[in-house]
């Protein structure tokens, strides 16, 4: 972008954007009554997308500095918008295996303390021209605004983008804290040579599924003690068995198997999805 009038945007707004032929005004940032009218306009905001603002984007008006123009270029062309955020995992898992005789195996694995961490939660470039102060990227709301916060929360330095703070308080993942697992398998032998049994269950703490802080939200929705909502999972606890019966006809290996996923029937609401009740399924194979 060119800057036009010495430092400072010239802005083309509609008078009457309810016309297709709609007049418009020419404002010049770069003097005092321009600069106060724009003041004003973006301290009284209301919730909303400030685009409407922005009118003569197009090569024919080219006495028009709209930051705008820089919108497409600044957030997904050569410019790139942002640096993308790096997150490492921490805690601790492991997983022991334990056979105490040819038919018993019984496995335990379990996560504690798990979790994703931001170690750099992403930063947006230097914008290269400051003296655009009202671009879209500093109007109080909209998708590409600043979501409700004030300049000054926005950004450590308003006159430099890359020091735009991290406005989301989502926990980043839903990774749950614990996470247990057993199961255990049988074989027998003798005369009830060839079945098989088995059995596992599953405890999963719970799980953050949303938060007040969105994309593209126009505020952050907040509880009674203005804290940022996230809302959880419940903990879940599931079962599941099978047994099988293997055997060999016509010189060909073969099993049939039997699971039932889900045996506590838990139907419960985990996020916005039900989770599927009790299920069975029969399973037939032969090798050739």
């Amino acid at each position: 972008m060119t800057a036009y009038n010495a430092g400072a945007i010239t802005l083309l707004s509609p008078i009457n954007n309810a016309s297709a032929d709609r007049a418009s005004i020419y404002l010049n940032a770069s003097n005092p009554a321009g600069a106060a009218w724009l003041n004003a306009m973006f301290a009284s905001a209301a919730p909303g997308w400030a685009g409407w603002l922005y009118h003569g984007n197009d090569i024919n008006d080219p006495g028009t500095n709209n930051a705008t123009l820089d919108d497409a270029a600044f957030q997904n062309g050569s410019q790139q918008a942002a640096i993308p955020s790096v997150s490492e995992a921490s805690g601790w898992d492991g997983t022991i295996l334990f056979t105490p005789s040819d038919h018993l195996q019984i496995v335990l694995s379990g996560s504690v303390n798990a979790k994703v961490n931001l170690t750099n939660k992403g930063q947006w470039i230097k914008y290269p021209f400051p003296q655009d102060k009202w671009a879209t990227w500093y109007f109080p709301n909209g998708g590409f605004g600043l979501k409700g916060q004030t300049l000054a929360e926005a950004y450590t330095d308003p006159a430099d983008t890359s020091t735009r703070t991290n406005t989301g308080t989502f926990p980043g993942d839903d990774t749950p804290k614990y996470r247990y697992t057993v199961f255990a398998n049988y074989k027998f032998s003798g005369g009830l040579k060839g079945w098989v049994v088995g059995a596992g269950g599953e405890y999963v703490a719970k799980r953050a599924y949303f938060s007040g802080v969105t994309h593209g939200s126009n505020q952050v929705q907040t509880d009674t003690n203005g804290k940022v909502i996230v809302l959880y999972t419940p903990t879940q606890t599931t079962i599941n068995c099978f047994v099988r019966k293997e055997f060999k006809t016509g010189g060909r290996n073969q099993y049939a198997q039997l699971n039932i996923d889900n045996l506590l029937n838990d139907d419960k609401l985990y996020g916005l999805i039900y989770n599927p009740g009790i299920s069975a399924k029969l399973t037939y194979q032969i090798e050739f």
